[in-house]
C-alpha cells in the first residue's frame, strides 16, 4: 500500500519534468559529434534482476518499516521524473542497443539487509539515429498505459518494452498482478522458483528502490552536466564575476536593456545617415545661392551715379533658416559729389526692386539737417549753404508673415556734397519807356543775413524782403535819357549782372504862342511843396496794394486836361517846331478835370502820411503810403475826409474833388506815370 501510494505521489513529478529532461536530452543528443555503434550485451544474471523487478510488483508485499519507507517518501517528489524517464531505457535494453544499465544485485539469504549500492557513472555509448528516434518516442508520455496496467504477451525480439508498472499493494487480487506483467508470465513461476518468504519479498523492494534511486541520480548527473555545457554556450545567463545563474527579473532587465542600447545604436545610425544626406543637400543648396539672386540697385545723386561703399545681402539656402551671406566692405570713406548743388532742392533717383530706402543728412557740425526715404527728399529744401555728408541705404528686411524665403540684407551709399545755392535774380522785364518801372526780384537764395546790394545808374528804391525774397522798383524819370543801362546786383556770394533798356515816350506836346495859354493850376516837380518832400522818404515795407491792388480814385467825372510827360512850349519857331528842339515844361503828374464836389476815393490800401491845407497852388493835399516805397498824391482838393496816421482801403473815400485836380504817384522820390498805376498796366507793382 505504501509503494503505491508513493508511485502516485511520483507520478505529477514525472510528468511535469519529462518534457524538460527529454529536451535536454535531445539538445545533448544534436550536439555530439558522432554516434557510436555497437553495444554490450548485459550480464544475464543482471537480465534476470530486471525481470524480477519487472515481476516483483506481482506479490503482494509486506509492510515495511518506518525508518525504510521515509527514504523513499522523502526522495519520492525530487526523483520521480528521472525514474520515469530512466524506466523506457531499462525495458528496451535487449532489443535495442542502448546505455548499460549498472548491475543490480540478486537478493540471496545471505544478504538479507538492505544495501545502498553506489550509483554508477553510465557510461556515454555512441548512438545511432534509429536508437535516437525510439528514445524520443520512449520519452513521450503514455498517460493511457499508465492509466491501463494490464498488457499483452511479453515484448518480442526488436518491440519497444513498456515502463514498469506500479506496484500493487497486498490489498488487490492476484489477477490484477498477472494482468499487470509486461512480459506475459503468470504466477506459476513462483512455484518453479520455490516459494518466496516475506524477507525475500522485502528485499526485492529494497532493491527495486535502489535502482529507482541509482536511475535517478544518474539522470540527475546527465541533467547536470547537460546544464553545465548550457551555461557554456549561454554565458549571457549568469553573471560573468561568479558564474550565478541570473533570475527571470534580471534576465528581462538585461534583454530589455541589451534591447534599447541596440535600438539606440540603429537611431544613432539613422541619425548620421540623415545627417550625412541633409548635409550634402545643404551643400548643394549652398552652391546654388550665387549673387544673381542680389536685388539690382543704382542711384543717382544731382545727376551723379553713385558707388555702393559696403553692402551685406543673405540669400536664402534652406527657407529662412540658414542663407549664404555677401557681403563686402568697398570703401569707409564718402564719396564726393563732384558738382557743387546750386538749387535749394536736388533730385535723388533710386532703383530697385521691393526695397526701402533711409537717407540721412548731417551738416558739417554733425546735426541731422533730414532723415527719410529717397522719396521724400524729393520735397527737401536746404535752408543755408554748407558741406554736407549723406548716408543712403537700400535694404530689404524679412517679411515675418510671409513664408515665402526672400533675399534680405543691405547695400549702402556714403556721400559728401557741398550746397552753394545761386539765388534767382532777374528784372520782371528787359526794357521800358520814361516814366515806366522795372523791378528787380531775387528769390529761391539762401540768406546769409545781408540784404541784397544793387548798382546802377537807375534811381531804385532799397530792397525790401517780402514772403517769397526780395524786391527793388526802378522807377524810371520822365527826362531819363533812352538808352541801356547795367544793373549788378550781389547777394549770398553772388554778383548778378543784369541790363534794362530805356526807351523814349512818344512825342506828346503843346505849342503855345502866349504863355496865359499854359495849363493851370500845375504843379511841377521842382514846385513840390517842402512838406511833401518831408513825407516822401517815410513809408512801410509791405505792400499794402498786395491783397486788392489798385483802382481809378474818381468817383465822378475824370477827364485829363494834362497827361504825365507831355511838353508844353510857348513862342517855338518854326525850325524848333521841325527838329523837335525848343524849352518847354514836361508835366510829371496828370491834371484832371474833376466835377467839384466829387468823391475821392483811395487808389489802394495804405496809409494817411499827409492830409491838410498847403496853400497856394497846392490847396488841400492827401499824401498815401502804399507801402515798398509807393505813394499816391493829390493836390487842389476842395475838403479832406481824412487825417494823417489814418489806414484806408481801397475804395474808401478821402476827400471832394474841385473842378480841377492833379494826381501824382512817385516811387521813392522819382515820378512816375500815375494812371497807368492807378489802372493796374504797371507790370513791375505786380511783383512784391
Amino acid at each position: 500500500m505504501e509503494d503505491k501510494t508513493f508511485e502516485k505521489d511520483k507520478a505529477p513529478a514525472a510528468e511535469e519534468k519529462t518534457p524538460q529532461a527529454g529536451h535536454n536530452r535531445r539538445r545533448r543528443r544534436r550536439k555530439k559529434s558522432g554516434t557510436r555503434q555497437g553495444t554490450q550485451a548485459a550480464p544475464a544474471q543482471q537480465v534476470k534482476a530486471e525481470e524480477k523487478l519487472s515481476s516483483a510488483p506481482e506479490e503482494k508485499e509486506a509492510p515495511l518499516p518506518e525508518e525504510e519507507k521515509a527514504p523513499a517518501a522523502v526522495t519520492a517528489p525530487e526523483t520521480a521524473e528521472p525514474a520515469k524517464e530512466a524506466e523506457p531505457e531499462a525495458a528496451t535494453a535487449e532489443s535495442a542497443p542502448a546505455e548499460a544499465a549498472p548491475e543490480a544485485p540478486q537478493p540471496t539469504e545471505e544478504n538479507s539487509a538492505p544495501q545502498q549500492p553506489e550509483s554508477p557513472e553510465p557510461p556515454e555509448k555512441p548512438e545511432t539515429a534509429e536508437e535516437a528516434e525510439k528514445a524520443e518516442k520512449a520519452e513521450e508520455p503514455e498517460s493511457a498505459e499508465e492509466a491501463e496496467p494490464s498488457h499483452p504477451a511479453g515484448p518480442e525480439k526488436g518491440e519497444q518494452t513498456e515502463p514498469a508498472p506500479e506496484p500493487k499493494t497486498s490489498e488487490e487480487p492476484a489477477s490484477d498482478a498477472e494482468e499487470s506483467e509486461p512480459d506475459g508470465t503468470s504466477s506459476s513461476g513462483e512455484e518453479e522458483g520455490g516459494e518466496q518468504t516475506a524477507e525475500q519479498r522485502r528485499r526485492a523492494a529494497e532493491m527495486t528502490r535502489t535502482v529507482q534511486i541509482s536511475i535517478e541520480k544518474i539522470v540527475e548527473s546527465i541533467e547536470e552536466n547537460v546544464e553545465a555545457q548550457e551555461s557554456e554556450e549561454e554565458p549571457d545567463s549568469t553573471d560573468t564575476a561568479g558564474n550565478v545563474p541570473l533570475s527571470r527579473l534580471e534576465q528581462l532587465h538585461q534583454t530589455v536593456g541589451d534591447s534599447a542600447w541596440a535600438l539606440l545604436k540603429w537611431l544613432a545610425f539613422v541619425l548620421a545617415f540623415v545627417a550625412v544626406v541633409a548635409g550634402a543637400g545643404i551643400a548643394w543648396l549652398y552652391k546654388g545661392a550665387t549673387p544673381d539672386s542680389i536685388p539690382q540697385v543704382s542711384a543717382v545723386f544731382n545727376g551723379q551715379e553713385l558707388q555702393a561703399t559696403s553692402y551685406s545681402w543673405h540669400v536664402p539656402v534652406v527657407a529662412n533658416v540658414f542663407k549664404r551671406t555677401y557681403a563686402k566692405t568697398i570703401s569707409k570713406d564718402p564719396v564726393q559729389i563732384e558738382e557743387t548743388i546750386q538749387t535749394a532742392q536736388v533730385q535723388l533717383d533710386v532703383e530697385h526692386t521691393s526695397c526701402d530706402t533711409l537717407l540721412t543728412v548731417e551738416d558739417s557740425t554733425g546735426e541731422v539737417v533730414f532723415e527719410g526715404t529717397a522719396e521724400e527728399f524729393g520735397n527737401f529744401t536746404f535752408a543755408q549753404n554748407d558741406t554736407y555728408t549723406a548716408e543712403l541705404e537700400v535694404f530689404r528686411n524679412e517679411k515675418q508673415i510671409s513664408h515665402t524665403a526672400e533675399v534680405s540684407g543691405k547695400q549702402t551709399y556714403l556721400f559728401t556734397f557741398t550746397v552753394s545755392l545761386r539765388p534767382s535774380i532777374r528784372l520782371n522785364t528787359v526794357s521800358t519807356t520814361q516814366g515806366g518801372v522795372a523791378a528787380v526780384r531775387i528769390s529761391s537764395g539762401i540768406s546769409d543775413g545781408t540784404s541784397p546790394v544793387l548798382s546802377t545808374e537807375l534811381s531804385a528804391t532799397a530792397f525790401q524782403q517780402s514772403e517769397s525774397g526780395w524786391v527793388c522798383y526802378l522807377p524810371i524819370p520822365v527826362d531819363q535819357e533812352p538808352g541801356t543801362y547795367n544793373i549788378s546786383v550781389s547777394y549770398a556770394g553772388y554778383t548778378q549782372e543784369l541790363s534794362l533798356t530805356v526807351k523814349e515816350r512818344s512825342n506828346v506836346y503843346k505849342d503855345y504862342s502866349y504863355k496865359s495859354q499854359l495849363t493851370s493850376p500845375y504843379i511841377a516837380e521842382e514846385d513840390t511843396p517842402a512838406k511833401v518832400l518831408a513825407v516822401l522818404s517815410k513809408g512801410s515795407q509791405n505792400a499794402a496794394w498786395g491783397d486788392d491792388g489798385f483802382m481809378i480814385p474818381f468817383a465822378d467825372k475824370a477827364e485829363v486836361e494834362l497827361a504825365y510827360g507831355t511838353t508844353e512850349y510857348v513862342g517855338r519857331t518854326r525850325s524848333e517846331r521841325i527838329a523837335g528842339t525848343g524849352t518847354g515844361r514836361v508835366s510829371t503828374n496828370a491834371v484832371i478835370s474833376t466835377t467839384r464836389g466829387g468823391d475821392l476815393v483811395a487808389p489802394a490800401a495804405g496809409t494817411v502820411l499827409l492830409a491838410e491845407d498847403l496853400g497856394d497852388t497846392a490847396g488841400y493835399t492827401i499824401v498815401i503810403d502804399h507801402g515798398a516805397g509807393v505813394k499816391s498824391i493829390f493836390y487842389c482838393l476842395r475838403e479832406i475826409s481824412v487825417k494823417a496816421g489814418a489806414t484806408v482801403k481801397a475804395g474808401q473815400v478821402i476827400a471832394e474833388t474841385d473842378r480841377t485836380t492833379i494826381g501824382e504817384v512817385r516811387i521813392g522820390d522819382v515820378p512816375v506815370e500815375p494812371l497807368a498805376v492807378w489802372r493796374g498796366e504797371c507790370d513791375a507793382l505786380n511783383h512784391y
